[in-house]
């Protein structure tokens, strides 16, 4: 925030973008997020599939218990 200017729309100027220094894990770190979050996205597309079939359980429930 401190290097924005303008009295609208803060925007940084190239020279100041320039001596920004942008820290990024190693390759090897970068590759344990990037099988955590492969992790994270199947468990969530499993309990995503689990939740569908729990619906369509509870439905034909519902529909067997007004029979």
């Amino acid at each position: 925030m401190k290097l924005g200017v303008g009295s609208g729309i803060k925007n940084i100027q190239k020279k100041d973008a320039e001596n920004i220094n942008i820290y990024l894990p190693n390759y090897n770190e970068q590759v344990k997020i990037g099988k955590f979050c492969d992790f994270l996205n199947l468990k969530i597309e499993y309990t995503n599939k689990k939740l569908i079939q729990l619906n369509s359980f509870k439905k034909g429930l519902l529909q067997n218990m007004f029979i």
